[in-house]
């Protein structure tokens, strides 16, 4: 919108040719304007073509175009010549109306600045009187496509602006304007044709070349500006273009092209802290570490309370490994920015990977309390409480996860490792039904999906669902052969069902993996005393007991294996031993006691 305004200064402002003549020679100020780059030279010709007041008493419209100049003097002193006025600005406008309320330049010029502002009913009062005036002047009927367009009446926006394109042929606004009422039509070809169009008009003109650039970035359209940002750049020297293509390689993943254009960037404006930052995450991803950091650094010199800063140097440093510098860096950004809900995440994240269960949740809370509908805080704040032990409450969180989201299956999986649990402790059937749902659900959604099929394995497993178990770790290890969680078990599961035969390989396959697991050492040895081969289960129990001493379950093992052997009064002091350090509640105790009777010893 910006150079419509621009536009209007120089096309109605020069209304009278009286007026006209007054005018000290504009030419330098309309170039700096068009390309949105006021300086002090031309506020200074603007200046001294505004104390021709004197003169301007015996014209009205003079006077009323003076008073316009000045409230766009006031207004690029203080905010580069946007449209929105200073209180200023938009004061002296509406006096250059009260002096002349025929003049569409201040007119036209405070309706731009209105919509600019969101005060869509004020402009269209404007509006409306310019079209009393003029009502087929083009620039009057740009202002209201404008605002159709701001107002998101799209249909009636593409019919307007298409409406001008033969009275403004060569002013690139229309062609962008209308890109963007295509843009909200979601016809993406016809916005490109139109943002095509504009670029080529726009060659030697900054802020309209940008703002097409940026539509077209908008519809995913980016990396097909490139070769008119190269030609742009090959006719004008500019930081901001030169940065906005370091943009569009960065999202290309042209990391290396990035840090080139960044480069070029701040060579022409080094006070950029964004082009840094960019750059500096671009050195990253091509292993230029030191320079990454070098240009976070540098960007904070530059601006020591941007968040970002803190924020990006947190995660180049949580991927070199470097998780508590991370965190400070996670810290100092929420100092500058406690509101933003992802640098609370971030730092949350890194506490838990820490097993820094508290302070991750304290964290995550504050993220959910920022972002209260983002699944993915919702769900890692339940895991945190799980790690906790608070189980209600992380159930809780999970089912908030999945009301965000229904098929998120994160929470899912979750959710049914609560519930096997829960039932594993304190067997329920409506808590084992609620876990069957939720396992339903899960392959439904992805059938194929291996964590999927070992998270069904676990709840079978803790429901003591030992057949539908097997099956489930069987079909996981045939993509995953080396899973030593999922071969220890499913050599539990097999001996539970007395397949011991089956026992021997995977456990065997499972202690070559990882040769000092205890629990596997036992269950092997069990499998070998129900096998026969005795000597064999009670060295193998014997080796359980070396790594876990005093553990009941290869004392019952060990007890077993001695009583085959002929060893009664060794069996008996293991089947004690074993009962004697149980915990209330194992099946152990019943195994051992039930051993001891059939030697005919009282428990």
């Amino acid at each position: 919108m910006r150079s419509v305004v621009v536009a209007l200064v120089f096309v109605l402002a020069a209304g009278s040719a009286k007026a006209q003549d007054r005018l000290p020679d504009l030419s330098y100020c309309r170039k700096l304007l068009t390309e949105s780059l006021p300086d002090a030279a031309c506020l200074g010709k603007i200046e001294r073509a505004l104390k021709l007041t004197d003169v301007s008493k015996r014209d009205q419209r003079f006077r009323s175009n003076h008073l316009a100049w000045r409230a766009v003097a006031a207004t690029a002193k203080d905010n580069a010549f946007t449209e929105e006025l200073t209180a200023e600005g938009e004061r002296l406008m509406k006096e250059a109306i009260a002096v002349d309320p025929r003049n569409l330049f201040p007119i036209l010029m405070l309706a731009g600045s209105e919509i600019e502002k969101k005060r869509f009913d004020n402009a269209e009062k404007l509006i409306q009187s310019a079209r009393a005036i003029a009502p087929d002047e083009a620039f009057v009927k740009l202002i209201q496509n404008t605002l159709d367009l701001r107002r998101l009446n799209y249909t009636a926006a593409l019919d307007g602006f298409t409406a001008l394109i033969p009275k403004l042929p060569k002013l690139e606004d229309v062609y962008l304007n209308r890109a963007g009422a295509y843009i909200g039509l979601k016809n993406v070809e016809a916005a490109r044709k139109d943002l095509a169009k504009a670029l080529s008009l726009a060659a030697v003109r900054e802020h309209n070349f940008i703002r097409a650039v940026n539509s077209a970035k908008l519809i995913g359209l980016g990396k097909d500006t490139l070769p008119a940002i190269d030609d742009f750049l090959k006719r004008n020297s500019s930081a901001k273009v030169q940065s906005l293509k370091g943009e569009i390689l960065f999202e290309a993943k042209d990391y290396k092209g990035a840090y080139a254009a960044l480069t070029q960037s701040l060579l022409l404006e080094p006070n950029q802290p964004d082009a840094f930052i960019l750059r500096g995450r671009s050195a990253f991803l091509i292993g230029q570490t030191d320079n990454a950091i070098l240009d976070t650094e540098q960007a904070e010199k530059l601006a020591p309370k941007n968040a970002e800063i803190f924020y990006w140097r947190g995660v180049m440093l949580r991927e070199l490994k470097k998780p508590d510098e991370a965190i400070t860096q996670f810290g100092r950004a929420i100092e500058v920015e406690p509101t933003n809900a992802t640098y609370w995440y971030e730092r949350g994240w890194l506490h838990s990977e820490a097993n820094r269960h508290q302070a991750a949740a304290d964290d995550y809370q504050k993220a959910i309390a920022l972002a209260p509908g983002n699944k993915r805080y919702l769900n890692n704040y339940g895991s945190v409480l799980d790690s906790l032990g608070r189980l209600d409450e992380a159930e809780l969180a999970f089912r908030s996860s999945i009301s965000v989201d229904a098929d998120y299956v994160y929470p899912i999986r979750n959710l049914i490792g609560i519930y096997g649990r829960k039932h594993e402790a304190s067997p329920d059937p409506e808590v084992k039904t609620r876990g069957q749902e939720m396992l339903d659900k899960l392959l439904k959604l992805e059938p194929q999906n291996k964590d999927n099929i070992r998270t069904a394995g676990m709840f079978y497993k803790r429901v003591r669902d030992c057949e539908k178990a097997v099956v489930s770790f069987r079909t996981y290890l045939d993509g995953k052969p080396d899973d030593l969680l999922s071969l220890s078990i499913l050599g539990f599961c097999l001996s539970h069902l007395e397949r011991h035969a089956e026992v021997v390989p995977v456990l065997e396959k499972a202690l070559n993996l990882s040769p000092e697991h205890a629990t596997n050492l036992n269950n092997l040895g069990w499998a070998h005393v129900k096998l026969g081969d005795f000597a064999k289960g009670l060295e193998l129990a014997e080796q359980s007991l070396k790594i876990r001493p005093g553990d009941p379950p290869s004392l019952n093992t060990r007890a077993h294996a001695k009583a085959l052997l002929g060893d009664r009064e060794g069996a008996i002091k293991d089947h004690r031993e074993a009962i004697r350090l149980s915990k209330p509640g194992s099946p152990t105790i019943p195994e051992s006691t039930n051993a001891l009777k059939a030697l005919g010893e009282e428990p």
